[in-house]
């Protein structure tokens, strides 16, 4: 048996610390613009802001 040591690893993130720490609705919209819209894209392609308990879409991804 070794004596030496051990290292800590580092933590992976849990799903725990990521529902705690959700994405601005600032990060959201930024990202929802530089993704690439599907031609005739549905509600269902669009990129979803989350907020809260609700989702919305942009406006201008519904033209």
């Amino acid at each position: 048996m070794s004596n030496s040591p051990l290292s800590p690893s580092p933590a992976p993130s849990s799903v725990f610390s990521r529902l705690s720490q959700p994405k601005t609705v600032a990060k959201q919209l930024e990202e929802a613009a530089v993704g690439a819209l599907p031609p005739n894209p549905t509600i269902e392609n669009l990129p979803k802001i989350t907020w809260k308990n609700r989702r919305f879409v942009q406006e201008d991804s519904l033209a």
